[in-house]
């Protein structure tokens, strides 16, 4: 009996060693798994978050249809929006963590006007001129011209293969906006200007907000911002538009009021799987978003792009893709690709 229990353990040793880092920590196995769990959790968050964010761009096609201004879609989607994201962050985050520090707050207010104000302003005004999925493409190449800007900022000379990327995005675009045809170019030039523009000034809101993020967190920030957002809206209202602007019909509200809602798990499910798969894996995820909205664009609004329009969308697409530097099964799969460590294992690095 005692020779059993001896091989019995020895084999179970055995088994133990061929597993990688087994010796770390005796519950290793359940933290894993846990650890497993949060990830997939965190992928799910992700393409939950890119379908509702490929979506918002239709919503505010449908409710132009029913004759609702961008003042009235921007308005009513801020009042509802808001409300709930305050409930949540109350719910969530510690009050000292909310109420934080006076400059901090100022600066938040201020980015969110610029970032969550004035970068919707301008592409939801270019959604008047341009269909929904080349307005999404568009603002999608955003990253590269923040690794542009950097560079700059820090007097560097881009890596070449970031230069590649850039002329990617330049030459899918041209090809989007219907580059090789003159009257499709003509019609939705002016607005991929405008796109175009609120793509650099989304780069430009990146890059000024990373280090106040980092240090009061992405929830924390994000409410004060969206409350410095509301305000703007408040103020465009007030010196552009007249109170009759608001007015919507009820089916028109019902979109906008869609478009809310479809915001609210956006900005939460992307903040979730950032904390849980990390912002690299999450933004290759989010590179299927330009592309289901081309889709949900043909299926919905009846919006059709031309072979060589879709061909400058698969380029651009791919060029994110490719700055990105990850495949989409190191995420699926983490555990063949990831390297367990001590630090990994912590219950705050897996996402407990």
């Amino acid at each position: 009996m005692g020779e059993e229990n001896q091989k019995v353990e020895t084999n179970r040793i055995i088994s133990d060693r061929r597993r990688p880092n087994a010796h770390l920590y005796p519950d290793h196995r359940n933290r894993l798994r846990r650890r497993d769990d949060s990830v997939t959790l965190g992928i799910t968050f992700a393409f939950i978050s890119t379908i509702c964010f490929a979506l918002q761009g239709i919503v505010v096609k449908l409710a132009y249809a029913e004759q609702a201004s961008v003042i009235a879609v921007l308005f009513w989607r801020k009042a509802v929006f808001l409300p709930f994201f305050w409930i949540f962050a109350l719910m969530r985050i510690p009050r000292d963590k909310i109420f934080i520090r006076k400059n901090d707050i100022i600066f938040s207010l201020t980015a969110g006007a610029i970032g969550y104000f004035l970068v919707p302003r301008m592409s939801i005004t270019a959604l008047t001129l341009i269909d929904a999925g080349i307005e999404r493409v568009i603002m999608f190449s955003f990253p590269i011209m923040v690794i542009l800007i950097n560079a700059l900022l820090e007097r560097k000379f881009p890596e070449k293969k970031n230069i590649l990327i850039f002329f990617m995005t330049e030459a899918g675009t041209f090809l989007l906006i219907g580059g090789m045809e003159k009257d499709i170019l003509s019609e939705n030039l002016k607005g991929a200007e405008i796109v175009f523009a609120a793509a650099v000034i989304q780069a430009i809101f990146v890059i000024m907000t990373q280090t106040v993020m980092r240090r009061i967190g992405t929830v924390s920030f994000m409410l004060w911002a969206q409350t410095g957002a509301s305000l703007a809206v408040i103020a465009d209202l007030w010196i552009n538009w007249t109170l009759p602007d608001l007015m919507v019909s009820q089916k028109a509200f019902t979109f906008i009021i869609l478009l809310s809602t479809l915001s609210f798990p956006t900005a939460v499910m992307f903040t979730e799987a950032v904390r849980r798969i990390g912002g690299s894996s999450v933004s290759l995820i989010s590179s299927n978003a330009p592309m289901l909205t081309v889709l949900f664009s043909y299926l919905i609004l009846g919006e059709i792009l031309l072979p060589d329009q879709l061909f400058g969308a698969a380029i651009v697409v791919g060029a994110m893709v490719i700055m990105n530097g990850k495949t989409l099964m190191q995420i699926l799969t983490p555990g063949k690709h990831v390297q367990v460590t001590r630090k990994s294992l912590r219950p705050s690095a897996i996402g407990d």
